[in-house]
């Protein structure tokens, strides 16, 4: 009886583990799901910089280019990660590109960014002279 008992147990905890969706160590750690990174930029002033940026996310370990899309002066865009499986870093890096010669993004670019298990936001403060 004690043996049966401890086997069901198991079964329970391996079972919780398997359908868990913990984010340990930067790995995705349960069953397939989609992420969502939102970027977004302020441009002051918000004139300067007409053309807009070109958003590159890249696989922080190996800069591979996972998604690249236009982004207003002003604005924000989206993208889903929808093929996120087992063991798949969640590490990656933000890149906001096309910026004006006289303007400067405030802090680092590309960033590094840890995708969440639902959504992440990424804001860029773009200043131009």
């Amino acid at each position: 009886m004690h043996a049966s008992l401890l086997r069901m147990l198991l079964a329970v905890t391996v079972a919780s583990l398997v359908g868990s969706t913990a984010c340990d160590a930067g790995f995705f750690q349960g069953p397939t799901t989609a992420l969502l990174l939102v970027v977004s930029a302020e441009t002051e002033p918000s004139y300067a910089d007409t053309n807009g940026y070109r958003v590159q996310v890249l696989g922080a370990e190996s800069a591979e280019l996972l998604a690249e899309r236009f982004l207003s002066a002003n604005g924000s865009t989206g993208f889903e990660f929808s093929s996120i499986t087992f063991g798949t870093s969640l590490d990656v890096l933000v890149h906001l590109g096309d910026v004006d010669q006289h303007c400067a993004v405030a802090g680092q670019n590309p960033r590094a960014v840890r995708l969440a298990l639902t959504r992440t936001e990424v804001e860029f403060r773009v200043t131009c002279s």
